[in-house]
């Protein structure tokens, strides 16, 4: 069978994606290591390929990634990693670390704990954002860590809400 070849070979997969310097290996190994089956296993070496130099290994890495997020929400996906990815130059990795991003918020208290205190400036700047995908996952984003239901084109509502949020809990300011 398939999978028990990458359960038989998951070492040598792992190998590849982490070290390899072929872009075109380690973007394949990404999409076998799902059949492993193993959530723990898998996560850390897709979370490290999400700052791959190669866009087609990182967009590999955050589609896999978003059907872990959207269908198997009982593994911990860190969030920060999605964070920084979010300012990332490329629009499709905004897309899908925005994607992931909103899934976690979905399933997992402390991922929109983590979003609401570390994300929501990047959040912010996606909602201004002329990408239809991005502004969506980021607006449904915002109403997930934050309660509020203001309208997706009311930027100014948004912001005044982290204004407030910033001063009445201490959040740090960043620039």
């Amino acid at each position: 069978m398939f999978s028990e070849g990458v359960k038989k070979n998951s070492d040598k997969l792992i190998e590849i994606i982490a070290k390899d310097k072929r872009p075109e290996y380690r973007a394949s190994a990404v999409f076998l290591l799902p059949y492993l089956m193993d959530g723990k296993k898998i996560i850390p070496p897709l979370v490290e390929r999400i700052r791959d130099p190669d866009a087609t290994v990182r967009n590999n890495a955050l589609r896999v990634l978003g059907d872990v997020a959207e269908f198997h929400p009982e593994f911990v996906i860190p969030v920060a990693p999605l964070i920084t990815a979010l300012n990332y130059p490329r629009s499709s990795d905004r897309s899908k670390s925005v994607y992931v991003i909103y899934m976690l918020a979905s399933n997992s208290s402390s991922a929109r704990e983590e979003i609401l205190r570390d994300g929501v400036p990047n959040l912010l700047l996606l909602l201004e954002a002329k990408v239809p995908d991005q502004k969506e996952f980021s607006h449904n984003t915002l109403k997930k860590v934050s309660g509020k239901e203001f309208p997706i084109n009311d930027i100014t509502s948004w912001k005044n809400w982290f204004a407030k949020l910033k001063k009445d809990k201490g959040l740090p300011v960043k620039k």
